[in-house]
Formats: structure tokens, sequence, C-alpha cells
């Protein structure tokens, strides 16, 4: 059985499974999610995080659409994926954006490296904004670029 809930402290040692998530930067991501400018959600699977979900609801951090919604992290650890947990961490972040008033969300993926995920979020609706290809971030040797996804609430 799997659930949801709120990011806290000790999820830093999770997430650096992913990327470096240096100490200073959990907390100011933590000190957010507790104002509400941003929300961090762990998916558990037998109280052992699998995943998680930044949503961002304050339009002001995210310029570049106002009044969206963002998903800036989707994320599930490899052996989990494909069994429905990226679907529902996807489906409560919509959920909450709503709840929010807001009447849309967007998400930036790469449409080379990540296609299962592109696949995921187009069979819930999520559409192409028509933008071009840009560089997202640099991990590593690691160029991620992205497009952006968009879908109506």
């Amino acid at each position: 059985m799997s659930h949801i809930r709120r990011a806290r402290w000790g999820d830093h040692q999770f997430a650096n499974w992913y990327r470096e998530v240096t100490i200073g930067k959990m907390r100011s991501q933590l000190r957010n999610h507790a104002d509400g400018k941003i929300q961090w959600w762990i998916i558990e699977e037998a109280d052992k995080p699998i995943g998680w979900a930044k949503l961002h609801l304050d339009s002001h951090e995210t310029p570049k659409k106002p009044g969206l919604a963002v998903i800036e992290d989707l994320w599930v650890i490899r052996r989990k994926r494909s069994r429905g947990f990226g679907t529902r961490l996807l489906l409560d972040c919509e959920r909450r954006a709503k709840a929010a008033g807001l009447t849309g969300i967007w998400l930036s993926v790469d449409p080379n490296h990540n296609q299962a995920a592109r696949r995921l979020y187009e069979r819930l609706g999520y559409v192409h904004d028509g933008g071009e290809l840009y560089l997202d971030g640099v991990y590593g040797d690691f160029e991620e670029w992205v497009i952006d996804l968009v879908k109506p609430l």
C-alpha cells in the first residue's frame, strides 16, 4: 500500500539519491514548503520513500507561465516505475493546484531522454505548448534539454 505525505527534514537523505541536494538547499525548500510557496510531496510504499513531486502554487515564483501551477520535479525510483506511482503523484498535484484556484498546470520534460515520462504526461492530457527545446539544467556532464507541456484544470 502506498500513500502520499508532505516532505520533512529527514527526506534530504532520500533526495540525495537522485540529485545532489545540499543541506542549505533542502532547508530552503522545506522553508518554502512550510510557507506554501513550494509543496514537496513524497510517495511512500511500506513506509519507505519511493518518489516525490515538487509543486509550485505561487505564480509569482514561476513568472514563465503566470497563473499556472508548476510541477518542478516528478520522480520515482527506477525499480518502482510503470506501477502507477508517478500517475498518483501527478494526479495529486493536479488536485491540489485546482483546489488552490489555479486554472492550469505545466511541467518540463526531456523529449529525447525521458520518453516514458512524456508518454505518461500526454496520456494524462498534457500537451506541448509549442515552444522550442531549451536547456533546463546541467547535471555533471549531462545537459537536460526540455520542452514544456501544459494541461488545463
